[in-house]
């Protein structure tokens, strides 16, 4: 049963992450790419994301790596 009640008939909640746990615990479930991409105007960093109080962190920063002169964090 999902935790939230969602607005509407006939939706239903299909997919739940709570990011529940420690800093690094999104690493059991999710993957980062860690790398940069020429389409892409930033590369993606591990330590750029971040859990605390279940809530997930995807941080930018300006600073130059992988080619890019910005950092991101994605899963």
């Amino acid at each position: 049963q999902p935790s939230v009640s969602l607005p509407g008939k006939g939706w239903s909640l299909v997919f739940e992450e709570n990011f529940s746990g420690t800093s690094d615990s999104w690493k059991e479930h999710w993957i980062s790419d860690a790398q940069a991409h020429k389409h892409i105007l930033s590369s993606r960093w591990p330590e750029n994301v971040s859990v605390n109080e279940g809530n997930l962190f995807l941080t930018a920063k300006k600073e130059s790596r992988g080619g890019q002169d910005w950092t991101a964090g994605s899963i």
